[in-house]
Protein backbone atom coordinates (compact mmCIF):
# COMPACT_ATOMS: atom_id res chain seq x y z
CA UNK A 1 0.00 0.00 0.00
CA UNK A 2 2.15 2.29 0.83
CA UNK A 3 4.76 1.81 -2.33
CA UNK A 4 1.73 2.24 -4.43
CA UNK A 5 1.02 5.32 -2.66
CA UNK A 6 5.04 6.54 -3.08
CA UNK A 7 4.23 5.81 -7.05
CA UNK A 8 1.60 7.54 -7.37
CA UNK A 9 2.78 10.64 -5.35
CA UNK A 10 6.12 10.62 -7.81
CA UNK A 11 3.79 10.72 -10.68
CA UNK A 12 1.49 13.09 -9.14
CA UNK A 13 4.53 15.91 -8.69
CA UNK A 14 5.87 14.65 -12.29
CA UNK A 15 2.30 15.46 -14.00
CA UNK A 16 1.74 18.58 -11.52
CA UNK A 17 5.70 19.88 -13.14
CA UNK A 18 3.95 19.26 -16.51
CA UNK A 19 0.80 21.18 -15.54
CA UNK A 20 3.14 24.21 -14.32
CA UNK A 21 2.41 27.11 -16.65
CA UNK A 22 6.35 27.93 -15.32
CA UNK A 23 7.48 24.89 -16.66
CA UNK A 24 5.37 24.58 -19.93
CA UNK A 25 8.26 26.52 -21.93
CA UNK A 26 11.35 24.33 -21.54
CA UNK A 27 10.08 21.46 -22.65
CA UNK A 28 12.29 20.01 -25.48
CA UNK A 29 14.67 22.38 -24.82
CA UNK A 30 17.57 20.23 -25.81
CA UNK A 31 16.36 18.88 -28.85
CA UNK A 32 16.04 22.55 -30.19
CA UNK A 33 18.94 23.58 -29.53
CA UNK A 34 20.66 20.76 -31.02
CA UNK A 35 18.62 21.40 -33.90
CA UNK A 36 20.27 24.96 -34.08
CA UNK A 37 23.44 24.15 -33.74
CA UNK A 38 23.05 21.93 -36.43
CA UNK A 39 21.68 24.37 -38.73
CA UNK A 40 24.06 26.78 -38.14
CA UNK A 41 26.90 24.48 -38.84
CA UNK A 42 25.43 23.57 -42.08
CA UNK A 43 25.00 27.33 -43.21
CA UNK A 44 28.27 27.80 -41.76
CA UNK A 45 29.34 25.34 -44.77
CA UNK A 46 27.31 26.16 -47.14
CA UNK A 47 28.75 29.70 -47.05
CA UNK A 48 32.64 29.30 -46.73
CA UNK A 49 31.71 26.99 -50.13
CA UNK A 50 30.40 29.60 -51.66
CA UNK A 51 32.58 32.02 -51.00
CA UNK A 52 35.41 29.72 -52.09
CA UNK A 53 33.46 29.43 -55.67
CA UNK A 54 33.07 32.91 -56.06
CA UNK A 55 37.21 33.35 -55.04
CA UNK A 56 37.59 30.75 -57.76
CA UNK A 57 35.66 32.38 -60.27
CA UNK A 58 36.90 36.24 -59.57
CA UNK A 59 40.25 34.36 -59.84
CA UNK A 60 39.54 32.35 -62.85
CA UNK A 61 37.93 35.42 -64.36
CA UNK A 62 41.26 37.65 -63.76
CA UNK A 63 43.27 35.16 -65.26
CA UNK A 64 41.56 34.86 -67.84
CA UNK A 65 40.86 38.70 -68.42
CA UNK A 66 44.81 38.78 -68.20
CA UNK A 67 45.05 36.06 -71.00
CA UNK A 68 42.88 38.21 -72.89
CA UNK A 69 44.66 41.10 -72.88
CA UNK A 70 48.00 39.41 -73.49
CA UNK A 71 46.27 37.63 -76.31
CA UNK A 72 45.60 41.15 -77.98
CA UNK A 73 49.28 42.31 -77.16
CA UNK A 74 50.13 39.25 -79.25
CA UNK A 75 47.88 40.27 -82.16
CA UNK A 76 49.53 43.79 -82.22
CA UNK A 77 53.13 42.62 -82.21
CA UNK A 78 52.62 39.51 -84.85
CA UNK A 79 50.37 42.82 -87.41
CA UNK A 80 53.68 45.25 -86.38
CA UNK A 81 55.90 42.34 -87.75
CA UNK A 82 53.66 41.73 -91.22
CA UNK A 83 53.50 45.02 -91.79
CA UNK A 84 57.25 45.86 -91.59
CA UNK A 85 58.29 42.15 -93.34
CA UNK A 86 55.62 43.42 -96.17
CA UNK A 87 57.26 47.05 -96.43
CA UNK A 88 60.99 45.21 -96.51
CA UNK A 89 60.38 42.51 -98.59
CA UNK A 90 57.07 42.71 -100.50
CA UNK A 91 55.53 39.29 -100.38
CA UNK A 92 58.83 37.42 -101.22
CA UNK A 93 61.73 37.84 -98.81
CA UNK A 94 64.19 36.33 -100.67
CA UNK A 95 67.42 38.57 -100.49
CA UNK A 96 68.80 40.13 -103.82
CA UNK A 97 72.20 40.64 -104.97
CA UNK A 98 73.39 44.51 -104.03
CA UNK A 99 76.94 45.80 -106.19
CA UNK A 100 78.77 48.20 -104.43
CA UNK A 101 81.97 49.15 -104.97
CA UNK A 102 82.24 46.62 -108.53
CA UNK A 103 81.52 44.16 -105.94
CA UNK A 104 78.31 42.04 -105.44
CA UNK A 105 77.23 40.65 -102.30
CA UNK A 106 73.93 38.86 -101.80
CA UNK A 107 72.92 38.44 -97.92
CA UNK A 108 69.61 37.52 -95.92
CA UNK A 109 67.75 41.09 -94.78
CA UNK A 110 68.49 42.89 -98.28
CA UNK A 111 64.98 44.66 -98.84
CA UNK A 112 63.06 43.83 -102.51
CA UNK A 113 60.06 46.07 -103.49
CA UNK A 114 57.98 46.93 -100.40
CA UNK A 115 54.15 46.16 -100.44
CA UNK A 116 51.41 48.48 -98.41
CA UNK A 117 47.93 47.50 -98.08
CA UNK A 118 45.50 48.55 -97.99
CA UNK A 119 43.44 46.58 -95.09
CA UNK A 120 44.04 43.13 -93.28
CA UNK A 121 42.85 41.17 -91.08
CA UNK A 122 43.38 38.23 -88.82
CA UNK A 123 40.33 36.13 -88.09
CA UNK A 124 40.31 33.87 -85.20
CA UNK A 125 43.96 33.41 -84.41
CA UNK A 126 44.72 30.61 -81.46
CA UNK A 127 47.38 31.91 -78.98
CA UNK A 128 47.60 30.14 -75.48
CA UNK A 129 44.02 29.50 -73.70
CA UNK A 130 42.73 31.93 -76.23
CA UNK A 131 42.56 33.92 -79.61
CA UNK A 132 42.71 37.25 -81.11
CA UNK A 133 41.20 39.12 -84.06
CA UNK A 134 42.92 41.61 -85.98
CA UNK A 135 41.89 44.71 -88.59
CA UNK A 136 44.25 47.22 -90.28
CA UNK A 137 43.16 49.80 -92.01
CA UNK A 138 45.79 52.26 -93.74
CA UNK A 139 44.91 56.21 -93.38
CA UNK A 140 44.91 58.71 -96.28
CA UNK A 141 47.70 61.46 -95.96
CA UNK A 142 48.85 63.78 -98.65
CA UNK A 143 52.08 63.08 -97.89
CA UNK A 144 53.28 60.48 -100.66
CA UNK A 145 56.70 59.40 -98.30
CA UNK A 146 54.05 58.48 -95.47
CA UNK A 147 52.45 55.20 -94.67
CA UNK A 148 50.07 55.02 -91.47
CA UNK A 149 48.20 52.09 -90.06
CA UNK A 150 45.80 52.02 -87.54
CA UNK A 151 45.30 48.45 -86.17
CA UNK A 152 42.67 46.80 -83.36
CA UNK A 153 43.54 43.60 -81.98
CA UNK A 154 41.05 41.85 -79.89
CA UNK A 155 41.89 39.16 -77.47
CA UNK A 156 39.30 36.69 -76.30
CA UNK A 157 39.10 34.23 -73.30
CA UNK A 158 36.02 32.55 -72.68
CA UNK A 159 34.28 35.20 -73.71
CA UNK A 160 36.33 37.47 -71.59
CA UNK A 161 38.20 40.04 -74.03
CA UNK A 162 40.56 43.35 -74.32
CA UNK A 163 40.78 44.89 -77.14
CA UNK A 164 44.01 47.43 -78.58
CA UNK A 165 44.39 50.58 -80.68
CA UNK A 166 47.21 50.67 -82.32
CA UNK A 167 48.95 53.36 -84.76
CA UNK A 168 51.87 52.17 -86.66
CA UNK A 169 53.66 54.01 -89.29
CA UNK A 170 56.72 54.21 -91.86
CA UNK A 171 59.49 55.54 -90.26
CA UNK A 172 61.07 58.53 -91.56
CA UNK A 173 64.83 58.74 -92.07
CA UNK A 174 65.23 61.29 -89.47
CA UNK A 175 64.91 58.65 -86.88
CA UNK A 176 68.60 57.92 -87.59
CA UNK A 177 71.10 60.07 -85.77
CA UNK A 178 73.27 59.46 -88.93
CA UNK A 179 72.80 57.43 -91.75
CA UNK A 180 75.26 56.63 -94.98
CA UNK A 181 74.26 54.45 -97.54
CA UNK A 182 77.78 54.59 -98.49
CA UNK A 183 81.05 55.35 -96.68
CA UNK A 184 84.03 56.95 -98.20
CA UNK A 185 87.77 55.09 -98.08
CA UNK A 186 89.74 58.48 -97.48
CA UNK A 187 92.69 57.81 -99.63
CA UNK A 188 93.06 55.93 -102.42
CA UNK A 189 96.93 55.94 -104.76
CA UNK A 190 97.15 56.42 -107.78
CA UNK A 191 95.73 57.96 -110.76
CA UNK A 192 91.78 59.11 -111.53
CA UNK A 193 90.81 56.08 -112.77
CA UNK A 194 87.39 56.17 -110.66
CA UNK A 195 87.12 60.02 -111.22
CA UNK A 196 82.85 60.54 -111.45
CA UNK A 197 83.26 64.02 -111.89
CA UNK A 198 81.46 64.39 -115.94
CA UNK A 199 77.74 64.02 -115.51
CA UNK A 200 76.80 65.48 -118.49
CA UNK A 201 76.66 69.09 -119.59
CA UNK A 202 74.13 69.89 -116.63
CA UNK A 203 77.02 68.81 -113.98
CA UNK A 204 79.79 70.73 -116.46
CA UNK A 205 79.48 74.17 -114.61
CA UNK A 206 78.84 73.19 -111.25
CA UNK A 207 82.45 71.21 -111.95
CA UNK A 208 84.11 74.23 -113.01
CA UNK A 209 82.66 76.25 -110.56
CA UNK A 210 83.86 74.07 -108.10
CA UNK A 211 87.63 74.83 -109.15
CA UNK A 212 87.90 72.33 -112.41
CA UNK A 213 90.97 70.61 -112.49
CA UNK A 214 92.71 72.22 -109.62
CA UNK A 215 90.68 70.41 -107.37
CA UNK A 216 90.61 67.55 -109.02
CA UNK A 217 87.54 66.67 -110.21
CA UNK A 218 85.14 65.07 -107.77
CA UNK A 219 87.65 64.59 -105.82
CA UNK A 220 90.34 66.60 -103.84
CA UNK A 221 94.30 66.40 -104.21
CA UNK A 222 96.29 66.09 -101.18
CA UNK A 223 99.81 67.28 -100.95
CA UNK A 224 100.88 64.30 -102.64
CA UNK A 225 99.77 64.18 -106.32
CA UNK A 226 99.73 60.74 -106.78
CA UNK A 227 96.77 60.45 -104.18
CA UNK A 228 93.39 61.58 -104.37
CA UNK A 229 90.41 61.82 -102.61
CA UNK A 230 87.09 60.11 -104.64
CA UNK A 231 83.72 58.91 -103.69
CA UNK A 232 84.64 55.32 -104.01
CA UNK A 233 85.01 53.20 -100.87
CA UNK A 234 83.60 51.14 -98.36
CA UNK A 235 84.77 52.63 -94.71
CA UNK A 236 83.63 55.48 -92.68
CA UNK A 237 86.97 57.10 -90.36
CA UNK A 238 85.96 58.84 -87.13
CA UNK A 239 88.36 59.99 -84.94
CA UNK A 240 88.74 61.00 -80.57
CA UNK A 241 86.57 63.75 -80.29
CA UNK A 242 83.86 62.52 -82.69
CA UNK A 243 80.68 61.94 -81.15
CA UNK A 244 77.83 60.71 -82.42
CA UNK A 245 74.76 60.85 -79.33
CA UNK A 246 72.19 58.84 -81.16
CA UNK A 247 70.80 55.86 -83.48
CA UNK A 248 73.68 55.50 -85.80
CA UNK A 249 73.45 53.25 -88.93
CA UNK A 250 75.66 52.18 -92.04
CA UNK A 251 75.49 50.13 -94.89
CA UNK A 252 79.16 49.73 -94.93
CA UNK A 253 82.17 49.53 -92.98
CA UNK A 254 82.94 51.54 -89.75
CA UNK A 255 86.47 52.20 -89.49
CA UNK A 256 87.70 54.32 -86.33
CA UNK A 257 91.16 55.51 -85.86
CA UNK A 258 90.96 56.89 -81.79
CA UNK A 259 88.10 57.03 -78.89
CA UNK A 260 84.50 58.37 -80.54
CA UNK A 261 82.02 58.53 -78.70
CA UNK A 262 78.63 56.40 -79.76
CA UNK A 263 75.64 57.57 -77.09
CA UNK A 264 73.10 55.18 -79.41
CA UNK A 265 72.66 51.79 -81.17
CA UNK A 266 75.48 51.54 -84.35
CA UNK A 267 74.34 48.87 -86.44
CA UNK A 268 76.45 48.32 -89.96
CA UNK A 269 75.21 45.70 -93.09
CA UNK A 270 79.24 45.12 -93.38
CA UNK A 271 79.90 42.07 -90.82
CA UNK A 272 82.91 43.94 -89.15
CA UNK A 273 84.31 47.19 -87.73
CA UNK A 274 87.78 48.10 -88.63
CA UNK A 275 89.35 49.31 -85.49
CA UNK A 276 92.76 50.11 -85.05
CA UNK A 277 94.82 48.59 -82.26
CA UNK A 278 94.88 51.11 -79.34
CA UNK A 279 91.77 52.49 -79.67
CA UNK A 280 89.08 52.87 -77.80
CA UNK A 281 85.40 53.76 -78.73
CA UNK A 282 82.58 53.85 -76.33
CA UNK A 283 79.62 51.92 -77.82
CA UNK A 284 77.16 53.01 -75.14
CA UNK A 285 74.12 51.03 -76.62
CA UNK A 286 76.38 48.07 -78.20
CA UNK A 287 77.81 47.53 -81.75
CA UNK A 288 75.96 45.13 -84.11
CA UNK A 289 77.22 44.47 -87.55
CA UNK A 290 76.13 42.26 -90.04
CA UNK A 291 72.56 44.09 -89.77
CA UNK A 292 69.83 44.54 -92.25
CA UNK A 293 70.83 46.47 -95.43
CA UNK A 294 68.73 49.64 -95.22
CA UNK A 295 68.57 51.35 -98.82
CA UNK A 296 67.83 54.96 -99.74
CA UNK A 297 65.06 56.60 -101.98
CA UNK A 298 66.20 56.69 -105.72
CA UNK A 299 67.92 60.34 -106.10
CA UNK A 300 65.47 61.04 -109.55
CA UNK A 301 62.25 59.54 -108.06
CA UNK A 302 62.98 61.93 -104.64
CA UNK A 303 63.38 64.73 -106.65
CA UNK A 304 60.51 64.21 -109.02
CA UNK A 305 58.23 63.70 -105.96
CA UNK A 306 60.26 66.53 -103.96
CA UNK A 307 58.99 68.79 -106.83
CA UNK A 308 55.61 67.84 -107.34
CA UNK A 309 55.43 68.65 -103.23
CA UNK A 310 56.44 71.81 -103.76
CA UNK A 311 54.52 72.16 -106.56
CA UNK A 312 51.09 71.68 -105.10
CA UNK A 313 50.51 73.52 -101.97
CA UNK A 314 54.05 74.40 -101.46
CA UNK A 315 56.67 76.92 -102.92
CA UNK A 316 58.80 75.71 -105.60
CA UNK A 317 61.51 78.15 -107.57
CA UNK A 318 62.70 76.93 -111.19
CA UNK A 319 66.49 76.48 -112.27
CA UNK A 320 68.19 79.98 -112.61
CA UNK A 321 68.15 81.38 -116.16
CA UNK A 322 71.61 82.05 -117.54
CA UNK A 323 70.59 85.40 -118.39
CA UNK A 324 69.69 86.90 -114.63
CA UNK A 325 70.89 90.40 -114.26
CA UNK A 326 71.70 91.72 -110.92
CA UNK A 327 70.17 95.30 -109.38
CA UNK A 328 73.12 97.19 -111.63
CA UNK A 329 71.85 95.10 -114.74
CA UNK A 330 74.52 93.27 -114.99
CA UNK A 331 74.81 89.44 -115.54
CA UNK A 332 75.24 87.11 -112.55
CA UNK A 333 77.87 84.79 -112.96
CA UNK A 334 78.06 82.13 -110.53
CA UNK A 335 74.42 82.13 -110.26
CA UNK A 336 73.11 80.80 -106.71
CA UNK A 337 69.64 81.30 -104.68
CA UNK A 338 70.86 83.42 -100.82
CA UNK A 339 68.30 81.81 -98.53
CA UNK A 340 67.89 83.36 -95.37
CA UNK A 341 65.77 82.40 -92.43
CA UNK A 342 64.47 85.26 -90.24
CA UNK A 343 66.12 88.09 -92.26
CA UNK A 344 66.38 90.85 -90.60
CA UNK A 345 64.99 89.37 -87.03
CA UNK A 346 61.63 88.82 -88.55
CA UNK A 347 61.06 85.34 -87.36
CA UNK A 348 58.47 82.95 -89.28
CA UNK A 349 60.30 83.73 -92.69
CA UNK A 350 62.33 82.77 -95.48
CA UNK A 351 63.78 84.75 -97.50
CA UNK A 352 66.22 84.54 -101.00
CA UNK A 353 67.18 86.12 -103.90
CA UNK A 354 69.91 85.39 -106.95
CA UNK A 355 73.40 86.44 -106.48
CA UNK A 356 77.13 85.29 -107.43
CA UNK A 357 78.19 82.61 -104.96
CA UNK A 358 82.11 83.26 -105.62
CA UNK A 359 81.18 86.90 -104.81
CA UNK A 360 78.65 86.47 -102.01
CA UNK A 361 81.67 84.47 -100.50
CA UNK A 362 84.03 87.19 -100.47
CA UNK A 363 81.55 88.96 -98.76
CA UNK A 364 80.94 91.15 -102.16
CA UNK A 365 76.95 91.47 -102.01
CA UNK A 366 77.36 93.72 -105.55
CA UNK A 367 76.03 90.94 -107.73
CA UNK A 368 72.57 90.53 -106.61
CA UNK A 369 68.54 90.23 -107.42
CA UNK A 370 66.18 92.19 -104.56
CA UNK A 371 65.03 90.14 -101.76
CA UNK A 372 61.61 88.11 -101.71
CA UNK A 373 60.39 87.74 -97.98
CA UNK A 374 57.56 84.72 -97.75
CA UNK A 375 56.12 84.16 -94.82
CA UNK A 376 56.40 80.34 -93.92
CA UNK A 377 52.55 80.07 -92.81
CA UNK A 378 51.74 80.51 -96.13
CA UNK A 379 53.81 77.64 -97.47
CA UNK A 380 50.70 75.08 -97.14
CA UNK A 381 51.97 72.38 -96.74
CA UNK A 382 55.63 73.21 -95.51
CA UNK A 383 57.83 72.28 -98.58
CA UNK A 384 59.89 74.89 -100.45
CA UNK A 385 62.37 73.13 -103.01
CA UNK A 386 64.68 75.01 -105.66
CA UNK A 387 66.02 73.39 -108.76
CA UNK A 388 69.60 75.27 -108.28
CA UNK A 389 72.42 75.71 -105.81
CA UNK A 390 71.38 77.20 -102.40
CA UNK A 391 72.98 79.27 -99.57
CA UNK A 392 71.32 79.42 -96.23
CA UNK A 393 71.53 80.61 -92.49
CA UNK A 394 69.53 81.81 -90.37
CA UNK A 395 67.07 81.24 -87.45
CA UNK A 396 63.55 79.97 -88.10
CA UNK A 397 60.79 79.60 -86.64
CA UNK A 398 57.83 77.32 -87.67
CA UNK A 399 58.35 74.02 -89.37
CA UNK A 400 59.36 73.70 -93.13
CA UNK A 401 61.26 71.30 -95.34
CA UNK A 402 63.79 73.07 -98.07
CA UNK A 403 65.82 71.23 -100.56
CA UNK A 404 67.53 72.00 -103.74
CA UNK A 405 67.96 69.27 -106.25
CA UNK A 406 71.61 70.25 -106.39
CA UNK A 407 73.88 71.77 -103.43
CA UNK A 408 73.18 73.35 -100.59
CA UNK A 409 75.80 75.59 -98.27
CA UNK A 410 75.85 76.38 -95.03
CA UNK A 411 76.79 79.61 -94.60
CA UNK A 412 76.18 80.31 -90.77
CA UNK A 413 74.82 78.38 -87.97
CA UNK A 414 71.08 77.68 -88.51
CA UNK A 415 69.15 77.50 -85.74
CA UNK A 416 65.69 76.90 -84.28
CA UNK A 417 64.46 80.00 -82.52
CA UNK A 418 63.37 78.43 -79.57
CA UNK A 419 66.50 76.75 -78.77
CA UNK A 420 69.67 77.72 -76.33
CA UNK A 421 72.81 77.59 -78.57
CA UNK A 422 75.16 74.92 -77.90
CA UNK A 423 72.59 73.14 -76.14
CA UNK A 424 70.00 72.65 -78.96
CA UNK A 425 65.89 72.95 -78.78
CA UNK A 426 64.34 74.51 -75.66
CA UNK A 427 61.61 72.54 -73.89
CA UNK A 428 58.54 72.58 -75.60
CA UNK A 429 60.31 73.92 -79.30
CA UNK A 430 57.83 73.42 -81.96
CA UNK A 431 60.62 74.58 -84.39
CA UNK A 432 61.38 71.87 -87.02
CA UNK A 433 63.68 72.38 -90.41
CA UNK A 434 64.59 69.16 -92.99
CA UNK A 435 67.36 70.42 -94.59
CA UNK A 436 67.55 68.25 -98.35
CA UNK A 437 70.10 68.23 -101.10
CA UNK A 438 72.47 66.42 -103.79
CA UNK A 439 74.87 67.35 -101.01
CA UNK A 440 75.39 69.74 -98.37
CA UNK A 441 78.84 71.64 -97.91
CA UNK A 442 80.12 73.74 -94.90
CA UNK A 443 81.40 77.06 -96.82
CA UNK A 444 84.85 77.29 -97.05
CA UNK A 445 83.83 81.40 -95.78
CA UNK A 446 82.91 79.90 -92.49
CA UNK A 447 85.50 81.66 -90.18
CA UNK A 448 88.17 79.44 -89.42
CA UNK A 449 88.36 77.60 -85.66
CA UNK A 450 84.80 79.29 -84.63
CA UNK A 451 82.64 76.04 -84.30
CA UNK A 452 79.17 75.67 -86.83
CA UNK A 453 75.58 74.54 -85.01
CA UNK A 454 72.62 73.16 -87.17
CA UNK A 455 69.49 72.51 -86.10
CA UNK A 456 68.04 69.98 -88.97
CA UNK A 457 67.25 66.99 -90.54
CA UNK A 458 69.25 66.75 -92.94
CA UNK A 459 69.49 64.49 -96.54
CA UNK A 460 72.23 64.21 -98.54
CA UNK A 461 70.49 62.71 -101.47
CA UNK A 462 73.17 61.61 -103.38
CA UNK A 463 76.77 62.63 -102.08
CA UNK A 464 77.20 63.93 -98.21
CA UNK A 465 78.24 66.45 -96.02
CA UNK A 466 81.50 67.90 -96.65
CA UNK A 467 83.89 70.78 -95.38
CA UNK A 468 84.55 72.78 -98.52
CA UNK A 469 88.22 72.86 -99.47
CA UNK A 470 89.41 70.93 -95.75
CA UNK A 471 92.84 70.53 -96.35
CA UNK A 472 93.07 74.42 -96.87
CA UNK A 473 92.26 75.02 -93.11
CA UNK A 474 93.81 73.89 -90.22
CA UNK A 475 91.58 72.56 -87.12
CA UNK A 476 88.17 74.40 -87.87
CA UNK A 477 86.32 73.58 -84.58
CA UNK A 478 83.10 71.82 -83.59
CA UNK A 479 80.26 70.62 -86.19
CA UNK A 480 77.16 70.53 -83.91
CA UNK A 481 74.46 69.17 -85.04
CA UNK A 482 71.00 68.72 -83.28
CA UNK A 483 69.04 66.46 -85.19
CA UNK A 484 70.01 63.89 -87.66
CA UNK A 485 72.23 62.92 -90.68
CA UNK A 486 71.22 60.81 -93.78
CA UNK A 487 74.06 60.59 -96.37
CA UNK A 488 74.09 58.84 -99.84
CA UNK A 489 77.71 59.06 -99.43
CA UNK A 490 80.63 60.15 -96.45
CA UNK A 491 82.18 62.94 -97.60
CA UNK A 492 84.77 64.72 -96.19
CA UNK A 493 84.77 66.98 -92.49
CA UNK A 494 87.98 66.11 -91.11
CA UNK A 495 91.00 64.48 -91.87
CA UNK A 496 94.06 63.42 -89.81
CA UNK A 497 97.55 64.48 -91.34
CA UNK A 498 101.38 64.47 -90.33
CA UNK A 499 100.95 68.35 -89.53
CA UNK A 500 97.52 67.63 -87.44
CA UNK A 501 94.05 67.85 -87.44
CA UNK A 502 92.24 69.42 -90.24
CA UNK A 503 88.46 70.25 -90.66
CA UNK A 504 85.63 70.03 -88.26
CA UNK A 505 85.00 67.45 -85.10
CA UNK A 506 81.76 65.89 -85.50
CA UNK A 507 79.57 66.65 -82.63
CA UNK A 508 76.29 65.24 -83.73
CA UNK A 509 73.24 65.00 -81.26
CA UNK A 510 69.56 63.37 -81.98
CA UNK A 511 66.69 65.60 -81.90
CA UNK A 512 64.34 63.37 -79.19
CA UNK A 513 61.20 64.86 -81.18
CA UNK A 514 62.37 63.41 -84.39
CA UNK A 515 61.58 60.16 -83.08
CA UNK A 516 58.14 60.41 -83.29
CA UNK A 517 57.88 63.66 -85.80
CA UNK A 518 59.28 64.34 -88.79
CA UNK A 519 59.86 67.78 -90.91
CA UNK A 520 57.08 68.30 -93.52
CA UNK A 521 57.21 65.15 -96.37
CA UNK A 522 60.81 64.03 -94.83
CA UNK A 523 61.81 61.04 -97.21
CA UNK A 524 60.78 57.28 -95.49
CA UNK A 525 62.09 54.39 -94.73
CA UNK A 526 60.86 50.74 -95.21
CA UNK A 527 60.61 50.05 -91.35
CA UNK A 528 57.14 50.25 -89.70
CA UNK A 529 56.93 51.06 -86.29
CA UNK A 530 54.63 51.38 -83.24
CA UNK A 531 54.24 55.33 -82.87
CA UNK A 532 51.32 54.64 -80.28
CA UNK A 533 48.71 53.10 -78.44
CA UNK A 534 45.94 52.73 -75.96
CA UNK A 535 42.96 49.97 -74.24
CA UNK A 536 39.64 50.42 -75.33
CA UNK A 537 37.54 49.67 -71.94
CA UNK A 538 37.32 45.90 -71.11
CA UNK A 539 33.90 44.62 -72.75
CA UNK A 540 31.57 42.31 -70.41
CA UNK A 541 31.70 38.74 -70.22
CA UNK A 542 29.61 37.42 -73.20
Amino acid sequence: MSAIKARTSSEAKRLAYRLDPRTIGEQGISLVAVMVVMMSVVLVGVAIMTLGTAETDIVQMGVEDTQAFYAAEAGIERTQKVLDQLAKYGSDAQPRAVTKGGKTKTKPGVQGEGIYPDDLEFENVRIGEGLYNVTVTKTSTSDPWDTTYEVVSTGDVNGVTRELRATMAVDAFSKFLFYANETKKEIVGGDMEEWEGWEGWEEWEDWEEGGGWENGGNGQQDDDPDLWYTDDGDTLELYDADVFDGRVHLNDKLKIRGDPFFGGKVTTWAEDADIRHGSMPVFARGLKTGSDYIPMPDEKELKKTMAQIANQGGLCLQKIPKGVKDLNGTKIEHRTYDVVLGRNGVLGTLSYRIGDRNKLNEGDGSSVTEWTDVSLSSIGNGVVWFKDKIRIAGKLRGQVTIGSEKDIYIVGDVLYASSTPGEGPDPGCQDLLGLIGKKVKLSKTLANGVDVEIHAAIMCMKDGMEAEKVKDFGDRGDLIIHGAVVVGKTSKINEMKKDGFRGYHRKYYFDPRLTTMAPPFFPRTRDVSIYKWRENPVSEEQ
